[in-house]
This record gives structure tokens, C-alpha cells and sequence, in this order.
């Protein structure tokens, strides 16, 4: 016989699998347990199947072959409503006869539970300027909750062929993190360049809408989700080519999907995670076909990389090149005993540094704004230019040579990026990017484990 109680008593129960707090009014234990296990079904195959936002729910949890199932002496049967992000699973003992209605609401927000969560908190006085918008912040931390379950850390669904922490996601939980009023909490997309997973070592880059002194970001981990959490084209937005160089083989990916190179360099250890190394004679990364969204030479833009130099001399050595094979192009490279940018033919393009000391590494900026170029050395501004720039737009593109044979680079390059077209970015911006990828750990702090 059912257990039967007073209609419309509410009673808040934790669903065992997720600890949320869902009410319902009881009428029958196996009704109310037959209502349960379909909000748990739902879960898990939205989970399973990576429908984690709304739009993704409706198509599919509605479906015939997916929200109704036969369960002991009864069945139940779930009904999505997207408007609402609400999800109801109701438990009908016998089949037919409804008992019970289990409702969860902001059903999106449910799936996105995680066991645990810690701070990620910017350091006074290392945001200049603040605060800047849309900024890519660099993560780097060791810690052993980090590393996955069977390592006795807590990511519990880490996937070995693609090296992907995959239940990791990154939030902001003010209106101000988040880019104004309304917009929190928010989701951070995220691209993970660096885990070991036996450690809890992890190298991030985190799309920060609004950054500044004092700024909080949250980092969840502990969810059993078995698709990646991972968003480089989003992380990467504003920018035309971001290549880590982290790759032990061919070819470099750049994360914004644009242009891949081939290349017979040497992985090795970099500034952030892994470089590339380059000998001087005869390795280069190269991409000389279908190169796609590359400033024009005389475009607004920034392009930064670090590098270290392996020999100190006065020799030409092209480290980054971005040319047309017609006589257009900037690059970056030695030249006369320093380090700086210049157009092709060799007019240097504002300031440059003296060689500095070999297998040490340093950051270079270039910041074109239409009329005015100036150079950047470790986050500081050298000496600016006005020299006309060229016309053409890149067809080709070259780590360690500017044509494919000449002025070989003998070094290591780390990190190279390339602005989308128009956009410059600020002295403000670049001393901000020089402590947050210098020195990660004094940028920011990470906070202790918190259950969430």
C-alpha cells in the first residue's frame, strides 16, 4: 500500500546525485522517488550529451524517445520549458495515473553544478588604467585539488586524448567583473594551454569582461560533465593569430582557428608552458597559402611576442614575420645589435633595445595606430616613429625567416599574437599584460577550496 499524506504538504528534499533543494508536495513515496529519478535521467543525459543551454534543453529533453521512461510499477515523463528554464518530471504510479511532479527551476543553471570552487583574486597595483575590457588573463597555478580524481585531486572528467580538464569553468559573480548592471553571474570562456594531470598544474587564459585592482574571478571544478568546457575562438575574439607554440610536433595551431603553421623546430620550455626553439640554419614555421585575416600592413593593430636570443650579435635574424612576398611586410627580429620591428627592406619602425642577455626572455609589443608606430620592451614604450607604412596585406607568414630561407632566428619564440584589424592596444594594456604573463603569480592569488 502507498504511503499516503496530506495533500499540499511541501517537503524539500536533496537529490542525492547534485545536493540541490528541490520542493514538491508529497502525496506517495514511489511516486515522489519516480518523479526523482527522471529529473536524475535528465541530468545526466543533458550532461552526457553537452545540452547545457536552454535553447540545446528544449530541442531536446521534449522529445518522444527522450522524456518518458518506465520505471518499476510506474513511469515518468519530463517536460522542458525554455522560457522559464524550467524542467518537470512527473511520476505517474500506475502508468497512466499521476502522482507526483518533481520542478526544477533554472534547470541550465542546475547542470552547471560543481563540487567545488575557489577565488581567483587581481593583485593591487598590477592593472594599469583599469578597468580594461575584454582581457585575456593568464592563470598559472599548481595545486593538488587540481589534479584529476585518480590522482587524488578533484577534476572528475579529464579527458587523456585531448589533455582537457573538461569539468573546469572560470565565472564572474559581479555586475562590474561581468561588463555592467545585470550581467552576472556570467561564464568566462576559458582555453586551457598547459595540465598535468597528476599534479594539478594548470596554464589558462581567461576572457575577463572587466578587469581591474582588486578584481574576482571564480574557478569551479568537480562535475561529472563529459564534454569540454573549453572556448579559444571566444577567449581569442579580437584577435587575427594566437600561437602558443606549445606543440612538440607540426603543425602550430593558432587558437583562433585562423592560420595553422607547419614546423621543424623544437618544443621546449617557455615563458608560459612550452616555446618553440629555433636553430639558426635551418628551422622555421611557415604558413605561405590560404592565410586568412591578417592586417594589412598600414591597419591599425598590435602584435606581440617573447622570445629569448641565443646568440648576441649584430646579424639580421627575422623571429616573426608577416609579409606579401612583394616587398610589404613588418617583422620583428635582431638587427645592429638590437632587438626591434621593421618594414620590409629594413626601415626599423620606432625604438629599439639592445641585444639583451642570451636564453632570457623577454616581451616585444608593436602598436600601429594609422600614423604612429611605437615599440614595446617589457611592458615599457621605447622610442615611437611616423614612418609611412605598406600597403599590402600579409600572404604569407614565417617564424624564424622572412621569406623562407633568409635571416634564420636563432632563439626561442613563445606566444605570438597578432590584433584583429583596428584594434591598438594601450601603454596601459601592454604593462598589464607584461605582470600578468611575467609573473602570474603575483598578479593574482588563488584562494582556498571551498565546497560549493
Amino acid at each position: 500500500m502507498l504511503l499516503m499524506v496530506i495533500i499540499g504538504y511541501v517537503f524539500s528534499y536533496l537529490i542525492p546525485t547534485k545536493q540541490k533543494s528541490v520542493v514538491y508536495p508529497i502525496q506517495s513515496t514511489q511516486a515522489f522517488f519516480i518523479a526523482q529519478s527522471g529529473v536524475e535521467f535528465a541530468v545526466r543525459l543533458a550532461k552526457d550529451n553537452g545540452w547545457t543551454s536552454p535553447t540545446l534543453l528544449n530541442t531536446n529533453l521534449n522529445l518522444a524517445a527522450n522524456n518518458t521512461r518506465a520505471l518499476g510499477g510506474g513511469s515518468f515523463t519530463l517536460t522542458y520549458a525554455s522560457g522559464s528554464d524550467t524542467l518537470t518530471s512527473a511520476g505517474y504510479v500506475p502508468t497512466g495515473t499521476l502522482r507526483r511532479e518533481v520542478v526544477v527551476s533554472n534547470f541550465s543553471t542546475f547542470l552547471s553544478y560543481y563540487a567545488y570552487r575557489r577565488t581567483i583574486t587581481v593583485q593591487a597595483g598590477m592593472v594599469s588604467g583599469g578597468p580594461l575590457t575584454s582581457f585575456p588573463m593568464l592563470v598559472s597555478v599548481t595545486n593538488a585539488n587540481l589534479a584529476t580524481v585518480a590522482n587524488g585531486g578533484y577534476i572528475a572528467s579529464y579527458n587523456a586524448a585531448t589533455d582537457d580538464p573538461q569539468d573546469l569553468v572560470f565565472e564572474g559573480l559581479d555586475d562590474t567583473t561581468c561588463g555592467g548592471a545585470g550581467t552576472s553571474p556570467c561564464k568566462l570562456s576559458h582555453e586551457v594551454e598547459y595540465y598535468v594531470p597528476t599534479t594539478g598544474q594548470l596554464i589558462a587564459w581567461v576572457k575577463v569582461p572587466s578587469i581591474n585592482n582588486g578584481t574576482v574571478i571564480y574557478m569551479y571544478y568537480g562535475n561529472g560533465c563529459s564534454v569540454s568546457t573549453q572556448s579559444p575562438s571566444t577567449v581569442w575574439s579580437d584577435y587575427s593569430g594566437v600561437w602558443h607554440s606549445k606543440e612538440a610536433a607540426t603543425p602550430l595551431t593558432d587558437s583562433t582557428g585562423n592560420n595553422n603553421l607547419a614546423t621543424n623546430s623544437t618544443q621546449v620550455a617557455g615563458e608560459i608552458g612550452y616555446a618553440q626553439s629555433y636553430n639558426g640554419t635551418n628551422q622555421l614555421a611557415s604558413k605561405t597559402a590560404g592565410v586568412v585575416n591578417i592586417p594589412a600592413n598600414n591597419a591599425s593593430q598590435t602584435i606581440s611576442v617573447w622570445f629569448t636570443i641565443g646568440a648576441n650579435d649584430a646579424n639580421v635574424r627575422s623571429g616573426v614575420s608577416f609579409v606579401n612576398g612583394t616587398n610589404s611586410g613588418l617583422q620583428f627580429g635582431q638587427r645592429n645589435s638590437t632587438v626591434c620591428f621593421w618594414q620590409w627592406g629594413g626601415n626599423v619602425l620606432g625604438g629599439t633595445q639592445a641585444n639583451p642577455a642570451v636564453n632570457t626572455f623577454h616581451y616585444m609589443v608593436y602598436t600601429f595606430n594609422g600614423t604612429t608606430h611605437t615599440p614595446y620592451f617589457d611592458g615599457n614604450a621605447l622610442g615611437t616613429a611616423n614612418t609611412a607604412p605598406q600597403t599590402g596585406t600579409p600572404s604569407q607568414i614565417y617564424f624564424s625567416t622572412y621569406d623562407g630561407t633568409d635571416e634564420r632566428w636563432n632563439g626561442r619564440i613563445d606566444e605570438v599574437r597578432i590584433s584583429s584589424s583596428g584594434i591598438v592596444r594601450s601603454a596601459n594594456w601592454i604593462a598589464t599584460e607584461y605582470r600578468n604573463q611575467n609573473a602570474p603569480g603575483t598578479f593574482s592569488a588563488l584562494g582556498l577550496q571551498q565546497n560549493n
